[in-house]
Order: structure tokens, then C-alpha cells, then sequence
């Protein structure tokens, strides 16, 4: 394998189902996160790797080890963040350490990015954990490689999972990511040569509202025709 510019890390996976709330795992929707950017990546020529292709358990050490071996100049790290249902926003994390490509560069410009497709814009740090290194481990444990952690909004906290639920509204901050990388890095940006509709607006069209076992018959039924579902308990 050639050397890849950037390899995307889908986080968390298999048994560490990373942050959850209103019935979303957070690993499924990190795992969406770069296959989408990694193939966008390839439909744009550029060098690109991912650190999973499906949902499987890795621990720190043979994640950070694929990274690190992959011999990218980058590494962007996928997360959904969930804390107390009151936070919310994008955050991105960069390492302690000067690196050479301005990974805190990177991270501004990446949050930035996601926050002008209507996400709030809520920090960009780095943390220092124990004995001067990094506190998170995908900033400690990848040698070389320049990683960004990307937390593209907080899947507990109800106003952003309002827009994150809606997988168009998910595109649109992958496809943001996509383009302020490009422009860090120099590389030419153009929208997906596949139709995505991206909308300015969201509506909701309910179709039921009764029992459990009935809302879940019915969710069912429009799975199976293609439809995305969510089941929301409310008070009568």
C-alpha cells in the first residue's frame, strides 16, 4: 500500500459502543462518518486509509498501531460526544505538541467548517494528561502521525441529536470536514460527483403514536421499505 495522506478512524466499535442516547450508538454513526470521508477521499484522488471497515472491537493498541504503521501524514479521528445532555456543539482536540502540519491549524479550520453548516461551535483544545504527554491515547499512542479528534456534535443533548438524526444533516458535516482538509492540505475540493440532497430545512412526518409493541410493528414495517425510524417516548 502506498503511503496514505490521511487515514479516517471510525471510533469506539463492536463491544465499546462509545456514547448513546435516543436509541443511537455512537460506533455506528463514527463508522458512517469515515467510510463516507474515506471513499470521498479516493473519489478525489487522495491518498487515503481507514482504520475499520465495519463494526469490530478495537482496543487502543491495535487501533493506534494501525494507524501508526499506515505511515499517513494525518489521522482523523470520528467521534460523537455525550456528556450531560447540556453541552453540545463541535468540538475538535489536537495534540499538545507542535507538530509540523499544523495539526491545531487543522482543527480550527475543521471546526469551523462543521459549525458554519449549523452546528454550534463549542471549543477547540488540547489536553495534557500525565508526565507532559497527551491526555487522550489517539493523540499519545500514533507516533508521526498528526491526529485531529473531530466530535461532530453531542448525541445526548436534544437540540444537536434534532439535527444529527437526520443523516442529510450528518453529510453535510462530513462533506465540511472533507473541505477544510482539503484546503489544509492543499488539495483540490469538489462536491460529490453523486446527487446528495442536502437540505436548508427538516420536517417530521409522524405516522403513529400509541403502545410500544405498535410503534415498533409500525417502525418495522417502514424499515423494511427503506425508511430511516426513531422511537420517541413522550407524555400523554
Amino acid at each position: 500500500m502506498n503511503k496514505p495522506l490521511v487515514i479516517w478512524d471510525a471510533g469506539h466499535g463492536g463491544s465499546d459502543t462509545g456514547a448513546h442516547a435516543f436509541g443511537t450508538k455512537e460506533k455506528d454513526w463514527t463508522l458512517e462518518a469515515a467510510l463516507y470521508l474515506h471513499n470521498r477521499s479516493k473519489e478525489l484522488g487522495i491518498p487515503t486509509h481507514i482504520v475499520r471497515e465495519k463494526d469490530i472491537t478495537l482496543e487502543a493498541l491495535p487501533r493506534t498501531t494501525i494507524v501508526k504503521n499506515s505511515g499517513a501524514t494525518f489521522c482523523i479521528s470520528c467521534h460523537f460526544n455525550a456528556f450531560n445532555s447540556q453541552a453540545k456543539g463541535v468540538e475538535t482536540i489536537y495534540s499538545i505538541f507542535k507538530g509540523s502540519h499544523d495539526s491545531k491549524g487543522l482543527a480550527e479550520k475543521i471546526a469551523y467548517a462543521i459549525s458554519n453548516e449549523g452546528m454550534d461551535f463549542r471549543r477547540v483544545f488540547s489536553r495534557q494528561g500525565t508526565n507532559d504527554f497527551d491526555y487522550y491515547y489517539m493523540h499519545r499512542m500514533t507516533g508521526k502521525v498528526e491526529t485531529v479528534i473531530v466530535e461532530f456534535g453531542f448525541i445526548d443533548n436534544e437540540g444537536d441529536y434534532d439535527k444529527l438524526r437526520f443523516k442529510e444533516f450528518r453529510i453535510k458535516l462530513y462533506e465540511a470536514t472533507l473541505r477544510a482538509f482539503c484546503e489544509h492540505t492543499g488539495n483540490l475540493y469538489q462536491l460529490p460527483n453523486s446527487s446528495i440532497d442536502v437540505l436548508d430545512e427538516y420536517y417530521k412526518v409522524q405516522i403513529f403514536a400509541g403502545s410500544l409493541s405498535g410503534a415498533e410493528k409500525v417502525a418495522q414495517e417502514a424499515e423494511n421499505k427503506g425508511f430511516e425510524t426513531f422511537i420517541v417516548k413522550e407524555k400523554k
